[in-house]
This record gives C-alpha cells, structure tokens and sequence, in this order.
C-alpha cells in the first residue's frame, strides 16, 4: 500500500493490532491521529517528570500523555479546533505549550502524575 500522510487520511488498518514488515519497535503507542503533517511527540522532562511520559500532538485537536514503561494512555486533553503541529514542554518549570493549525498557541500547566494538565488558549 502507497499512503503519504500529507494529503491522505490514514487508512483504518493503520488503527488495528498490526506489525510493519522490518518493523523492530521496542513498544508501540496507539491513541493519537496524524493527518496531512508530522505530529510532534517528545519525552517529558527530567526534572519534573521523570521523563515518564510520552506526550504527542494529534490530529484531533487534542495533547495526549502516554506512560513511557505501559504505553497506555494517562491523559487526554482537547482545546484546539484544528490539527496540533507541535508540542513543547518547558525542561524546568511546569508548562507546556501547543501550536495548532486553528492559528492558536495553548499553554498548558502540569500538576503532577496522571492529573496533568489544564489549559488556556490564546493567539
């Protein structure tokens, strides 16, 4: 199958229980929606976190945390209207910022595990 993910939808099996031929992943986190750009996705930090999660723009609009050792998904927040392009934590203090293609910039506050954030928005 031909798909490029910057003018097609990801086809369905791409959401199933399936391994790519050559693929050697350690571990593989599903929950998020890439559509028509990369979709940034970066480990926490160090000092604040622990590098414990994984946290992924999506498709969806939505910043979604994954547990590094468990893959699950810990916490999912939506406040954009449109795609999330990039994700960015702070390495010391406990904010994150999001950029969507809704032409917004989220700032987000981080409390502690698993009870992660809440947001704002703003232009």
């Amino acid at each position: 199958m031909r798909w490029d993910y910057r003018w097609q939808e990801a086809p369905d099996k791409f959401f199933t229980d399936w391994k790519m031929k050559g693929d050697s992943s350690l571990m593989t986190y599903r929950g998020h929606r890439v559509a028509r750009c990369q979709m940034r996705c970066r480990f926490s930090p160090v000092h604040t976190t622990g590098q414990r999660y994984i946290y992924s723009a999506c498709a969806t609009g939505s910043l979604i945390f994954y547990d590094l050792l468990t893959g699950n998904v810990v916490s999912k927040m939506r406040h954009h209207d449109a795609p999330l392009r990039d994700v960015s934590w702070h390495p010391f203090d406990n904010v994150l910022f999001t950029s969507s293609w809704d032409g917004t910039v989220g700032q987000w506050q981080y409390y502690g595990p698993v009870s992660v954030v809440d947001g704002s928005g703003g232009e």
